[in-house]
This record gives structure tokens, C-alpha cells and sequence, in this order.
């Protein structure tokens, strides 16, 4: 678990659709809000996921009162929290570089028990794949561009998800993700996590880029 949750550190998310880390201030967060604007984009984009696929969300007029959670002395992580009526949104991240930060969000309503838990990915949306699944695609994404020298899959890509899994497969699943000219396939047995391999390929349609590998669940990265 302690690996895991440094190989986490690593995660690749560049949030697209963000607006920049200016003075401005969200219209609908306080005006003493210290969080970077990056922060409160992970934070819609996860409100507006919950809002298209539960019955029960947050509602679009929610004013969100924004509070620092990291402890004093701590500067490898962040996290903050928002909260509106039972409505409680906390994002988290580890502080590395921003075209490599990830945003971990939890939804929670306080008085119905409703809890959902995800990350903001590169688009400015929520995907629907695994954390698993996400977890090694930015891992093989981190080895192809220090690897390869393909320094572009780290600068801001808006990845666009799509399902590949066809209908009425159930012991497998693939998903792929585009952005430019890139397109990143990941696929997986439906098995234990701990005993999961995810098979990634990642090319490059206009320059022939291609590369091929697989990701075990404890990270390691094995080229084919």
C-alpha cells in the first residue's frame, strides 16, 4: 500500500479546461479562497460527474465555502475542502510540476450518506475508468515520455475517453483515450486488482510513434 501510494505521487493529469492561476476569483467560492484555480476546476468538474450519472448532487447554484486541510508544515501534498449545505467536496494532490498533477476528489453528503470518490483527468472531466486503470496509464505515459523522448504527453493534453468494451463482454475491459494526435489504449482482465496486468499501447498518428508495454499492479513497467 506504501508503494502505491508513492507510485500515486507520479500520476499524470493535465487539466485542460482549467482557467489559469491568476487573482480572479470563482464566482462561486469565497472571497478569502487561497486554493490555486486548478483546484476549484477538479472540484466542479468532479460536481458536474455527480450531477450527470446520480440521482443526488450537488446543485448548480451551491455556494462553495473553501477551507485548507493540509497540516501545517506539510509541503509534498495539499488538500482543501468545499462545502455547501450537507454538501462536503474535498480535492487533494501531491505538489510536483502542474502538467503532472493529479486531483483526487471525494463528494460526500452529509446528511443522506451519498459518497463518490474520483479524479479530474486531463479534459477537465471525470473518466470512468478505474483509479487502477488510470494509475497505469500515467505510469506508462511517464515512462514513454522520459523513455522515449516524447516530451509532449506531458504538457496540458486533454485526454477524451471512450469504452472499447464490447457489449456483453464481462471478463475484460478496454478503454482509449485520444488528444491531438495521440491515442492511448488501455486493456484488462476483470480480476483481482493485486493480480491485475494492464496491456497499454500508446501511438502517435502523425509522426508513427508507437509503443507497446505492460503495467503490473505494483507499477512495473515491462516494454514489448
Amino acid at each position: 500500500m506504501v508503494k502505491r501510494a508513492l507510485l500515486s505521487l507520479l500520476l499524470v493529469v493535465m487539466v485542460a479546461n482549467v482557467v489559469g492561476c491568476g487573482s480572479s476569483v470563482p464566482p462561486d467560492v469565497s472571497a478569502e479562497a487561497e486554493a490555486p484555480a486548478e483546484v476549484a476546476a477538479a472540484r466542479d468538474a468532479a460536481v458536474v460527474f455527480v450531477r450527470e450519472h446520480f440521482d443526488e448532487a450537488p446543485a448548480e447554484s451551491a455556494s462553495w465555502t473553501e477551507k485548507s486541510l493540509t497540516p501545517e508544515g506539510v509541503v509534498g501534498g495539499s488538500q482543501w475542502q468545499y462545502t455547501a449545505g450537507d454538501w462536503v467536496v474535498k480535492v487533494s494532490y501531491a505538489v510536483v510540476a502542474p502538467e503532472w498533477t493529479v486531483y483526487h476528489v471525494a463528494v460526500t453528503n452529509q446528511s443522506t450518506g451519498f459518497e463518490w470518490e474520483g479524479r479530474a483527468d486531463g479534459s477537465g472531466q471525470v473518466p470512468e475508468a478505474p483509479e487502477n486503470a488510470l494509475l497505469a496509464r500515467d505510469q506508462a505515459l511517464l515512462y514513454v515520455s522520459e523513455q522515449h523522448g516524447q516530451t509532449g504527453l506531458g504538457a496540458g493534453l486533454a485526454w477524451v475517453e471512450e469504452r472499447l468494451t464490447p457489449e456483453g463482454i464481462v471478463g475484460g475491459e478496454t478503454y482509449q483515450y485520444s488528444a491531438g494526435d495521440w491515442v492511448v489504449t488501455v486493456s484488462y482482465p476483470v480480476v483481482l486488482p493485486e493480480n491485475t496486468i494492464y496491456e497499454i499501447s500508446v501511438v502517435n498518428q502523425e509522426s508513427g510513434f508507437q509503443w507497446a508495454g505492460e503495467v503490473d499492479a505494483q507499477g512495473v513497467i515491462t516494454e514489448q
